[in-house]
Parts: structure tokens; sequence; C-alpha cells
């Protein structure tokens, strides 16, 4: 069984690692849904893995994690279309994707919470807010992610270099599909649905997620095991995935 090669975690190497992952791996363009999807497909194994983006919507910000699985496993890691604004078309386009590429069950790795009527409002508000001043929304990533690792310094230059890029109408589309999760996610109930293999990863001092959101999502998940880190703030996926990568890697391999 081959390994991936560890990634280093100097800014030099981080850059070098990216070049590389764009030289070697081919974006995936279909139509899905009425929408053109854009994904990668990549690895070997038996299994899959189904990467899902975080707020920006770019596969490509995962690309430490896909070169880490995909000796052992098969990626499917797509971005969201510009052009989704509505989250039942987001979620038809996920099973289109699915039902395209693979017919085995998967596994799924992906940013959640629990829905919060308040941060639908803050979002309303972010939104119209940004309408006015379209870098805010820059610059509110960038502030999430302060710091002055290696990791930090070289997720702000690409932040800077790819995010803002993104369209107003994309960002807009982002954020009503995040308040309709929270609206609409209410009305679901307090049980997941899902009680296999679960392992939830937070940060003690998130301060997107509460404490009392944080526990509520451990409880719609009771079967799930728990690693938190501490001092890291929200962006620990990304300023610390080879520490996340282990953690994922050692849970995987036990299912």
């Amino acid at each position: 069984m081959r390994s991936a090669a560890p990634i280093q975690t100097d800014e030099r190497s981080l850059d070098q690692s990216l070049r590389r992952f764009r030289t070697t791996h081919q974006v995936v363009r279909r139509q899905l849904v009425g929408a053109s999807w854009s994904y990668f497909d990549c690895g070997h194994g038996a299994a899959t893995l189904l990467l899902l983006p975080g707020a920006p919507g770019l596969a490509e910000m995962a690309f430490p994690y896909l070169l880490a699985f995909e000796p052992r496993y098969r990626m499917l890691a797509p971005s969201y279309p510009p052009s989704v604004g509505r989250l039942d078309q987001l979620l038809d386009g996920l099973i289109a994707l699915l039902q395209a590429e693979t017919d085995q069950p998967v596994h799924l790795i992906g940013d959640t919470g629990v829905p919060q009527l308040a941060r639908a409002y803050r979002h309303h508000l972010l939104l119209a807010a940004i309408e006015r001043l379209p870098r805010l929304g820059l610059h509110a990533v960038l502030l999430a992610l302060r710091g002055t690792t290696a990791h930090h310094r070289f997720w702000q230059r690409y932040l800077r270099a790819v995010v803002a890029t993104i369209t107003l109408p994309e960002i807009a589309n982002r954020l009503g599909i995040m308040i309709e999760m929270d609206q609409r996610g209410q009305r679901l109930g307090t049980g997941s649905g899902w009680r296999g293999p679960t392992l939830l990863i937070e940060t003690a001092d998130d301060p997107l997620f509460a404490p009392a959101e944080r526990a509520a999502l451990r409880k719609r998940f009771p079967q799930a095991e728990l690693h938190r880190f501490y001092n890291q703030g929200h962006t620990t996926a990304l300023t610390r995935f080879d520490e996340y990568i282990g953690l994922m890697q050692v849970f995987l391999a036990r299912q």
C-alpha cells in the first residue's frame, strides 16, 4: 500500500506543494442539475472520500488533504458552482455528482454545525454590507486567518490571490445558501439521522461556533469520537492541516 509523502510546513514548501498539485491534478467539469460543476477526482482505493469545501466553496483549498489521502483512497472534491444560490439545488447537485461517479458508500468530510437563526440574521447583515463594500468579505476572511506561522502566511497570500477573484453574485449565493441552512435546519429537529462512525474535530475558542453550539452538535452525534484543539481560532483545518490529516487517517483506518 502506498503512503503519501508528508507535506512540509514551511512557507516555501507549501508553495511548492500547491504548484505540484496544480501540475498533476486536472479539474473535471460536468453539467449537473442545470449547473456547471467542477471537481477533482483523484486517488486510488476501494473506499471513496467526498471532501466538501468550506465557505469559499473552492475545492483547491483542500489540496493538502487530497495529496495526503489519494494514495489510499479515491477522492472526490467539488467546488460549489458560482451560479447556485439555493440549498436544494446544491444538495441535488452533490447527489447527482455521487450518482455519476460512484455506486459505493462514501466517507464524508466537511465543516458542520447546528442551525442558528441568529447566525442567519448576521449573515443577512453581512450580505447587505458586502453589497456596499465588496472587499469586506475578503477582509473578514483574512481577519479569521490572523497569525504569523508559515501556515497563516501561506493561506493569507492564497486567499488574497484566489478568493479576491470571487464575484459579488457568487458571494451572495454562498451567503444565501448558508442563511437557508440555518433557517430551514430549525425545522429538522435535534436528531442527525446518522448513527454511523463519526469523528468531530472542534476548536475550543472558535469565534464562529459558540460553546453552546458545539455542545449541541455533540448531542446530535452521541456516537462521535471527539478531538478538541485549543487556542487556534476557526481556521485550524488550514493552519494545522497536518494534525487534522493524522487524526483522520487513524479514524478512517479503523472503519
